[in-house]
This record gives structure tokens, sequence and C-alpha cells, in this order.
């Protein structure tokens, strides 16, 4: 069958219609893909943002482009310069770490990308310089702090030297800035002006201390004629100041010759007495051996000066210097004597009688 003229009409006006439709739509692909910028051109575009500050656009830009090229590395630098102005103390050591490994490949951010680098690393060098200045600084801080607890008597003289000389020596080891941080300097200052008058005691404890010394290292052997010399030394010791006796470092020396002398002075008063006894008791007996030997004989007559007699138990006479009694005071023995005393046989202490008149 055929068409007519009339009924091809439409189909052709279809065809036609639809071609125009393609060719609009092809053209509004070809229209996009000319204005529509590529993630290259957004890349581009990003780094130029970023090497003139505009961080914020840059980053919508990075952020929308993912994973392309090194967008998110770009972005990590984006924040570490971002971080870097308001970043110290510790956080140059978090910020230096995030850069350590990372790379841009835009030749415009290596540059600075190595520029922040470097200000990280001198800024974290100077933060850890800087802590250990104080650490350093705290630490004899408290070595000063420490001098307080000195024992600033002269007994403990050497040893509160050498821990002044210590702390003095650490401070003076410390760098000029390490110095400028110690803040309680004057401590120790004055730690070593309280030292030094202890010092100038101890010359003097020496010099006071040296007489007794040299005097007892001249005792030698102590004996019975030791005790003035010995009561001598102990009072110029006791004499001198409780902490100036510590000086004596010979005192054990003294201590040592007083016992001995009290020790010899205690035998010698016991051999004296027992001496003393045993002479007591021979004149006793021998006295007494005379008594008896006399009173077995029956007696003697004896004549005194007005001519009576007395028996051998009566009164006989003796000069104070003679060896012998006599039975009367007409003996010629006793012509020239002046002092003549009377009295019975153990009065006199005499153990014989004269030759003359007690025959």
């Amino acid at each position: 069958m055929k068409l007519t003229k009339q009924e091809g009409k439409p189909r052709k006006k279809w065809k036609r219609r639809l071609l125009v439709g393609l060719a609009c739509v092809l053209a509004l692909f070809v229209v996009a893909a000319i204005f529509t910028p590529s993630n290259q051109d957004k890349y581009d575009q990003a780094v130029t943002l970023v090497t003139e500050g505009e961080y914020d656009k840059a980053s919508e830009l990075l952020t929308e482009l993912a994973d392309y090229e090194d967008s998110q590395a770009i972005l990590t630098y984006i924040q570490c310069v971002e971080k870097s102005k308001t970043c110290s103390g510790s956080d140059w050591a978090a910020l230096n770490s995030t850069l350590g490994d990372l790379k841009l490949d835009a030749k415009e951010l290596q540059k600075p990308l190595a520029e922040l680098k470097e200000q990280a690393e001198v800024e974290q060098t100077a933060y850890e310089q800087e802590q250990a200045e104080q650490q350093e600084a705290e630490d004899v801080m408290a070595e000063i702090d420490g001098l307080a607890d000195l024992d600033y008597q002269v007994s403990a003289l050497e040893g509160s030297q050498s821990a002044i000389q210590t702390v003095r020596t650490h401070y003076d080891q410390c760098s000029q800035s390490v110095q400028a941080r110690i803040t309680n300097y004057d401590a120790l200052k004055q730690a070593e002006k309280q030292i030094k008058k202890t010092a100038k005691l101890d010359e003097e404890y020496q010099k006071q201390a040296e007489p007794v010394v040299k005097g007892i290292q001249a005792l030698g052997t102590v004996t019975l004629n030791s005790k003035s010399q010995l009561d001598q030394l102990t009072a110029q010791y006791k004499a001198l100041p409780k902490d100036c006796q510590a000086y004596v470092t010979n005192y054990d020396t003294l201590k040592a010759g007083n016992a001995s002398y009290e020790k010899l002075k205690k035998q010698y008063d016991a051999d004296q007495k027992a001496a003393a006894e045993k002479a007591a008791a021979q004149k006793a007996a021998q006295q007494k051996a005379q008594q008896s030997k006399k009173n077995s004989s029956g007696g003697w007559e004896n004549s005194s000066g007005n001519g009576k007699t007395s028996s051998v138990g009566g009164t006989v006479y003796w000069t104070p210097g003679g060896s012998v009694y006599h039975k009367r005071t007409s003996c010629p023995s006793l012509a020239r004597s002046k002092t003549i005393y009377s009295g019975s046989v153990a009065q006199s202490g005499k153990s014989r009688g004269c030759k003359n008149c007690c025959k």
C-alpha cells in the first residue's frame, strides 16, 4: 500500500526533530567540555592560590580533587603553615614530625615547604635548648637551696666547705643564659660568706689548741712526779671553748696519762701504808719484847735528879738526839744536854739504856 504525500510528511518532520535534538545535546556536551575546568586545571589553580596565601580557597579545590596527584599532601602542607602561625613550645616538635617525610610535586611549593621545615627544626631546637637550660638552672637552684641545711659549725667545716665548693663549680660551669635563670644566686654567695667566717674561726681554734697539743706530745712517760704537768695540761684543755677542745687531737693521750698517774698514786699510797703498818708492828713488837725482858729481871734502881729512885718500870730520861735512855739525870752523858725528857722506857722510844748509868 502506498502512502500519499500527506501521510509521509509527519514522519519526515519527526526524524528532523530527532536529529536537531541530538545535535543540541551534543552541542551542550561540547560546551560543557570546553567551559568546565579539568582536574589538572583545578590542581594548577589550587597551587597558585597556595603560593598567594589563599589557603581557604585552595583547600576547597584540593578537597574536591581528593586523591588527585599530591592534593592531600598539599592540604597537609596548608594545615602545617596555618599551625606554624600559632605554634609554641612543644608544638614545634609535633609539627616537625608531621613535616618530616612530607613531599610536594609542585615545584612552586617545594621551596616554601623546605623553608617551613627549616623553621620548624630551628624552633624545636630552640625550645629543646630552652628546656635543657631551664632544667640545668633548676638543678643548680635545688643545690643552692640545699645549702641552707648545712652545718656551719667548725666541727663540720670540711664537709660544708666541700658541699659549697661543689655548688659553686656547678654554677660557674653554666652558660650565661643558664646563670640568668638562676634566681637564688644570692643564697650561694651568703653561704660562701658564712663558711669563710667558720674557716677563720677554725684557724683561731687551731692556734688556741696548739700549745695544749704540743704539751701533751712532750708529756713522755708518766711518773709520780708528773702530777703538776698533768694538772696544768688538763686545766689548759678545760679552759678552751667547747668547739676548740675538738682540735686537741691527742686528748686521749692526756686522759691515759691521768689514768696512769692515778694508778701509780694508788699503788704508792698502798705501799706506803703497808710499810708504815709493818714498821709500827715491828716497833711495837720490839718494845714489847724489851719490856718483857726488863720485867723478868726483877727491875733495877734508877736515881733521879732529886735522889729518888725508880724501878725498871719507873721513870727514865733521854735527849731528843740521843740513842739511849738514862736511869738518872746526873749521868755524865747528860752533863751537856740542855733538853732532857722523862717518862717510861716505852715513851722514850729508845731500845737500850746508857752503858754508864744503866749497868
